[in-house]
């Protein structure tokens, strides 16, 4: 083998063993990673190392100087790993909250930034508001109680976190208001009934994503909650544009259909409502752990069919954000069931769970910057 070739291969290793470190570390939490696999790359790109001493000059340099790199990261980032799970129960407890009020962050940055304000859902957001006011709570509550038992370090991180917390509910909230005034204020008598048919579909779309052909078990009924309300919302101001100012709509017909419609969904909608709640009251614990457990693989086969191995400009950035929306649903329902289940097989589906959730918003991020990029570069796309 020629040394350039050498050199690729072991490029190609370097490359393939830190996408699995982006993947399986990276930005995930400590307390459930195992150090013994960064043990094994080290292990490995140490050996590597003997190689690269036998290339060329012009190859070695480089290629050395990132094995070092990769080398002092894992090693530093097991010995972390290590230390984070010899914390005590309170302390884990603390990263807990944290991890949950990372994921609501998540959920933000999905739906609300960088987003046109008349388009977003008032009703999610303020599901978002009522959420961080309840990790706000439960965190400062944990605090309160175990403050002597933390860690230097868990103490520091739950504080930090908990003013953060504080920080997202007032900016939270203050989007709320910005969202409400501009879907009820701006434009024409036609712009805004136009404005609420587009977000009455979007409420349509999350309807057939989450529950359409769904196992009513495996649903979660806050969601279909959500959804309700939004779209009582868009029918009363529908309603009321119609009625107070329908001389002014250019199509007061399609104003008045599109209302009808949205009246029938709502109350198609709120029927299912009640048997979603009827459903799931009959379940038992292993009812609940293993209907959820299957919605997990599906949405994990379904992420598999329509994004692994798949040119990020060329992937559905709504679609993938509706897969991040369902385990998250799926995994709030999860959670109360199994956190702190004796059985670890019970434990390893939720964190597998949320694993893949956070590489889903990662990857979210990531094929949404590449879609834009593509239509940036052909702007006939």
């Amino acid at each position: 083998m020629k040394p350039a070739q050498r050199a690729a291969k072991v490029k190609q290793t370097l490359q393939h063993i830190h996408a699995g470190y982006q993947v399986g570390f990276a930005g995930q939490p400590r307390l459930t990673r195992s150090p013994g696999q960064l043990d094994a790359w080290v292990t490995q790109l140490k050996s590597l190392s003997t190689q690269i001493r036998a290339l060329p000059p012009g190859s070695k340099a480089e290629l050395m100087e990132l094995t070092k790199r990769r080398i002092k990261l894992y090693q530093a980032e097991a010995t972390a790993i290590r230390e984070a799970q010899q914390m005590n129960a309170f302390s884990q407890v603390a990263y807990g909250y944290i991890e949950w009020a990372n994921l609501q962050g998540d959920r933000y940055q999905r739906h609300f930034a960088g987003q046109s304000r008349n388009t977003r859902d008032g009703n999610l957001l303020s599901e978002l508001i009522v959420d961080a006011q309840v990790w706000t709570q439960q965190a400062q509550d944990h605090l309160n109680s175990s403050k002597d038992e933390l860690s230097t370090e868990a103490l520091t991180d739950l504080e930090s976190r908990i003013e953060r917390m504080r920080e997202s509910e007032e900016m939270y909230q203050s989007e709320l208001k910005a969202i409400t005034e501009s879907q009820q204020k701006s434009g024409t008598a036609q712009e805004r009934a136009d404005l609420f048919a587009y977000l009455a579909n979007r409420c349509f779309e999350t309807y057939r994503a989450h529950f359409a052909d769904q196992p009513r078990s495996s649903r979660r009924l806050s969601t279909l909650e959500r959804v309700n309300t939004q779209l009582e919302v868009i029918s009363d101001q529908m309603a009321s544009i119609i009625s107070h100012e329908g001389d002014q709509l250019e199509d007061r017909s399609r104003a008045e259909r599109n209302l009808e419609i949205v009246r029938n969904n709502l109350e198609s909608y709120q029927k299912e409502e009640r048997s979603i709640d009827q459903a799931q009251l009959s379940l038992d614990y292993d009812g609940w752990v293993d209907t959820l457990s299957k919605a997990g693989e599906a949405v994990y086969q379904s992420y598999s069919q329509h994004f692994a191995n798949q040119p990020r400009k060329d992937c559905d950035p709504e679609l993938l954000c509706m897969l991040c929306d369902r385990l998250y649903d799926i995994a709030c329902q999860l959670r109360p069931f199994v956190e702190y289940s004796t059985e670890l097989e019970e434990r390893s589906q939720l964190l597998v769970m949320l694993d893949q959730l956070r590489l889903y918003h990662r990857e979210l991020v990531l094929v949404r910057q590449a879609t834009q990029q593509d239509k940036a570069s052909d702007p006939e796309r």
